[in-house]
């Protein structure tokens, strides 16, 4: 054999890309001429090529063993990354680096690797170096946008995506990173733009259909965003994210069914991302299939497979024991906005005994509005942490010295409840936003009231029960709610019933219901206003629906949402609200009473199944609380009968309100700090013993 012509051969296929060629002559070469630095080289580049990474370490590291030039250091570097060894890539890498100080692509290579160990701030400053030395690395630019994505800084991603496509226009995937981040910052028509560009050009794209899917569904247009979902899962049904998205819109349009059987069998196939987990257990919360003991189940697989064999950062806390000293109080949410969670907690902030107590917020999004702004102004502390995985959130809040966390989300979107299996905080409460059990084991109490969760509740929930006195929640009215108006049947001579709720709380059960309190009712109609309802789909869904219970079209009203000061201003149209099963009404009960619209509610079991009964307890209108199906219609259709009596009632509900514990922020507020200075004192008497 000749040594130098099968050698020169076996360059010449790795060149031309017969990486099979190339492989088969080096290993004879090998087995001729054994430990040859240049055969282990070329072999570990034909393996890296191939990405075989772990045998492409193999051959580099011998090879380097024996001389090591920086090409072959960077190609080990590589190697190691593709194999998943990000420390010992990122070790190699800046060897070469240091090495050759002003090589742009020594640069880029350690911040690729740096970026795999999710390492995003560090790789920055590389990518950085890497486009000062060459201004027109656009593969810099791309990788930077993904960092940037990666810690939330959306607006710097769509920057560097900007100027990748400066350089490259055909960068497909500049162009759908570009989009994601422009759907970020809530710019979905630019968004829109470019990823109808792609397909355009490349109508086959799975990813590109998906993306475009998520920016209609953000822009209302569900139907559309329905038919994009669908094709990407046609041309790559495998990726798990796809459904889940799916499932999000299927349960908006009300189809909560079909969201579980798209979802379920992802969950059960692992692998996916905690979140999609929590909204199969709040899919089943809409369900009248599964009852509290279902929901308990469910969460505790959730633990199981989430948060079991996450282990506390620390042995014990370092937090001073001093049972009379000013607490550091933490919460960690995502909706501090303009959401129920926001509506709830705004007056907390307002009223926070600041004397007694150091208030920060962890916020896990990035959407920031009025009430976040006012929400800030009460607070120490304003702590973005969306970018930040479960342990490096944990290790920020107990950098704080947060000595009571509120975790606010439960189950709902950008939950962290990961992030309280490191025990970051010695009190860990769940509060605010909840809907049901989390499952954890890690707490130390869930915030409710005696209505929320009467005795004997407890086999439902993994966490003690902390009854509040009076709700598990306040209520701030916003400033630009109207008066009450008159009641509108004494005008137009028909009774409305409303649900201005999510479709999804409708289920089947309810709205047949619905129909038999309407066909009780002759001169009746019921108007459905929410957001979804702008979806053709699910409006010929509920009159197929409702036309099969015995309710025409002409006694259907169903209507999009409007901006939330006209849309509380619709309550002007409805005299009787009729609260959704089993998944309860919850800132839209609030927002009905306090414009002088009454409630009936049918309670369940479950949290959710109960906050209408939570709220009209605490307002003393008990009578509006039924105990069976047909107490429900007999009471809608007994209000509906009396105008003078619903007027009155009508009249009465705002005064009322005012005068309860539901809209008492201060009051509220010193029942929370309590519960808070009660447990810490517990808390430090343990340390004692």
């Amino acid at each position: 054999m000749n040594l130098e012509k099968t050698f020169n051969d076996a360059l010449g296929a790795f060149q031309a890309g017969d990486l099979r060629r190339a492989e088969k002559l080096l290993k004879k070469l090998d087995s001729a001429a054994p430990n040859q630095h240049p055969v282990l080289h070329l072999r570990g580049l034909v393996a890296l090529r191939d990405k075989r990474f772990k045998n492409a370490v193999h051959y580099l590291k011998r090879a380097a063993a024996m001389q090591a030039p920086t090409d072959l250091l960077s190609a080990l570097g590589s190697a190691h990354s593709g194999a998943g060894d990000t420390d010992a890539a990122v070790e190699v890498l800046s060897q070469v680096l240091s090495a050759q100080p002003g090589n742009p692509d020594a640069a880029y290579n350690l911040a690729n690797a740096l970026k795999a160990g999710e390492r995003h701030a560090d790789a920055l400053a590389h990518y950085q170096a890497a486009i000062a030395a060459e201004p027109g690395f656009a593969d810099a630019y791309y990788n930077m946008g993904l960092s940037l994505g990666a810690l939330w800084r959306f607006d710097e991603a769509a920057a560097a995506y900007r100027r990748c496509l400066e350089i490259n226009p055909a960068d497909v995937e500049a162009m759908k990173n570009l989009a994601n981040a422009l759907h970020r910052l809530d710019d979905n028509a630019g968004a829109a733009a470019l990823i109808e560009k792609v397909l355009a050009q490349h109508p086959d794209d799975a990813d590109a259909h998906f993306n475009h899917a998520n920016i209609l569904q953000a822009q209302n247009a569900f139907d559309a965003a329905a038919d994009a979902f669908e094709r990407a899962l046609a041309l790559n049904p495998s990726v798990p994210g796809y459904t889940v998205n799916y499932s999000l819109l299927l349960k908006d349009l009300g189809e909560v069914d079909a969201a579980i059987e798209r979802l379920r069998p992802v969950v059960r196939q692992g692998g996916i991302a905690h979140e999609a987990h929590s909204n199969l257990i709040f899919y089943m919360l809409n369900d009248p299939a599964y009852g509290a003991d279902d929901i308990r189940a469910e969460a505790a697989r959730w633990n199981a497979r989430y948060c079991a064999s996450l282990t506390p950062r620390a042995p014990a806390h370092a937090n001073t024991p001093d049972p009379a000293r000013r607490l550091k109080v933490g919460y960690l949410s995502g909706d501090l906005r303009r959401h129920p969670v926001g509506f709830f907690m705004e007056p907390v902030f307002a009223h926070h005994d600041k004397a007694g107590h150091e208030v920060h917020v962890f916020a896990t999004h990035t959407v920031k509005d009025d009430i976040s702004a006012r929400i800030d102004a009460h607070a120490d502390g304003w702590h973005d942490a969306a970018h930040l995985d479960m342990q490096a959130l944990a290790g920020a809040i107990a950098e704080q010295g947060i000595d009571v966390l509120v975790d606010l989300s439960g189950h709902a979107a950008h939950n962290r409840m990961q992030c309280l299996a490191y025990r970051p905080a010695p009190l860990q409460f769940l509060g605010g936003g909840l809907f049901c059990t989390s499952g954890l084991e890690c707490v130390d109490g869930l915030l409710s009231d005696r209505f929320q969760t009467p005795d004997g509740a407890e086999a439902h929930y993994s966490e003690p029960l902390i009854r509040l006195p009076d709700g598990y929640v306040c209520y701030r009215p916003p400033d630009y709610a109207t008066n009450v108006a008159p009641l509108p049947c004494l005008e137009n001579g028909l009774v409305t019933f409303g649900c201005f709720n999510n479709l999804s709380k409708i289920s089947e059960p309810a709205a047949a219901l619905w129909a038999n309190i309407l066909n009780r009712v002759p001169h009746s109609r019921l108007l459905l206003k929410t957001t979804a309802l702008s979806s053709a789909r699910a409006q010929a869904r509920l009159r197929e629906q409702f036309a099969a219970l015995g309710i025409g079209d002409d006694r259907l009203l169903l209507e999009p949402g409007l901006p939330h000061e006209a849309f509380m201003a619709e309550y002007a149209r409805v005299d009787i609200a009729l609260d959704p099963f089993p998944y309860s009404g919850g800132l839209t009960t609030l927002e009905a009473l306090w414009m002088g619209v009454p409630v009936i509610t049918l309670p369940g079991d479950t949290f959710s199944a109960r906050h209408s009964l939570s709220h009209l307890s605490n307002l003393g209108l008990t009578d509006l609380i039924c105990d069976s199906a047909e107490a429900y219609v007999e009471k809608a259709v007994s209000l509906a009968a009396d105008a003078g009596a619903l007027d009155a009632l009508r009249q009465s509900i705002r005064p009322r309100m005012a005068a309860s514990p539901i809209v008492d922020g201060e009051g509220y507020t010193r029942n929370l700090e309590q519960v808070y200075r009660t447990h810490w004192q517990t808390w430090c008497a343990a340390q004692d013993a």
